[in-house]
């Protein structure tokens, strides 16, 4: 190899490597603005993502308490009573369909759910957007929904209450006949 061919050889060679250095890249000034106009989509995005949330979580709510209306309904259609508020009797026999208290009345004749299967605090009975208070007892169970059974349960003064006028002695242990949806 001749020495005019060495040198023609290296020139390439140079060249090469020059041309390599010098194709595009980003710049730190670049990158940063795409970092910035991603960070601005994401601000405008999030949003609207916490709005998409919420609303999932209210869907479940209307969904637990639509449940509930029919487990209520079918409580009624099924034994032509409301749900006791509080069964003193239950342990002696006295109303079984009522359970100890409405909520098991719910649980187990409206809902069809099984003994085995308390969700008391999940499933129907508890609202995806409702957070236990701050001071509620950690053992005590909490629920997100409720049963007007005031007319229907323990008077707290004795007086006759509202539907059918229903009282009970406090502490007699006796439960009033439930009230028919007549």
């Amino acid at each position: 190899m001749d020495s005019k061919t060495g040198v023609q050889a290296l020139w390439r060679a140079r060249i090469s490597r020059s041309r390599l250095r010098s194709q595009p890249a980003f710049s730190l000034i670049e990158l940063l603005a795409v970092i910035a106009v991603i960070a601005v989509l994401l601000s405008l995005l999030l949003p609207a993502l916490l709005r998409a949330q919420s609303r999932a979580r209210q869907a479940g709510c209307i969904h637990n308490m639509h449940q509930l209306g029919l487990g209520l309904n079918q409580f009624m259609a099924d034994y032509h009573v409301y749900p006791m508020s509080i069964n003193a009797d239950f342990r002696k026999g006295g109303y079984p369909e009522h359970h100890s208290d409405w909520i098991d009345a719910l649980e187990y004749e409206g809902l069809s759910a099984s003994k085995n299967n308390r969700f008391y605090e999940s499933g129907v009975w508890h609202c995806p957007s409702a957070s236990r208070p701050r001071g509620f007892p950690a053992e005590g169970q909490y629920g997100s929904y409720a049963y007007n059974s005031y007319g229907v349960g323990l008077p707290q003064n004795g007086d006759p209450l509202g539907l059918g006028g229903h009282s009970m002695k406090a502490g007699a242990g006796i439960s009033p006949p439930p009230v028919t949806e007549t």
